[in-house]
């Protein structure tokens, strides 16, 4: 009798080790599935903000001289911070989720591009340029982001509460 609930001990320990085998290998496929979706997602979101950017600068080239738009691009994207640049004049590298996405430009595009307002500019030599407003002021004077991602100062007066005005990129 005792050599029976040796078996049974050991039975029931094999067993369990199985099942303990079984759940770990399912939780293991199950976690890299979920990898692969947030992975494949972080890559959609990345695309789509890449041909945003690009549908601009198309438009930008189909017009006549003088073209100016405002776009706005996201501060996050998911609620996580990326940076985006312009890379040679040829090229818009984003970087995402520590990942770098690069989108090739069919024409040669300068300036800076960046996160908030941005200004596209098709000028007198047709050649198109970006100019990243978040980071000016209203007669161009660079300022520094907070650490929140936000930009002290302001552009104009829109930036500023209603009962004050932009001056010198403060609201006063």
């Amino acid at each position: 009798m005792f050599s029976k609930k040796a078996q049974a001990a050991t039975e029931f320990v094999l067993l369990a080790s199985f099942m303990l085998f079984i759940f770990i290998g399912m939780f293991t496929v199950v976690g890299n599935k979920i990898n692969e979706i947030e992975r494949e997602k972080a890559q959609r979101r990345a695309g789509e903000l890449l041909d945003f950017v690009q549908n601009e600068i198309m438009l930008a080239d189909s017009v006549s001289i003088g073209y100016q738009r405002y776009f706005t691009l996201p501060l996050t994207i998911d609620n996580v911070d990326y940076n985006i640049t312009i890379v040679d004049d040829s090229e818009i590298v984003l970087w995402y989720k520590n990942e770098e996405y690069v989108d090739f430009l069919d024409q040669s595009v300068n300036g800076t591009i960046g996160r908030g307002k941005n200004l596209i500019i098709k000028d007198a030599t047709k050649k198109i340029k970006i100019v990243n407003h978040s980071s000016l002021c209203g007669d161009g004077i660079i300022q520094n982001p907070n650490f929140n991602g936000f930009y002290e100062g302001c552009e104009d007066d829109s930036d500023c509460d209603f009962s004050e005005s932009c001056i010198n990129c403060k609201c006063e």
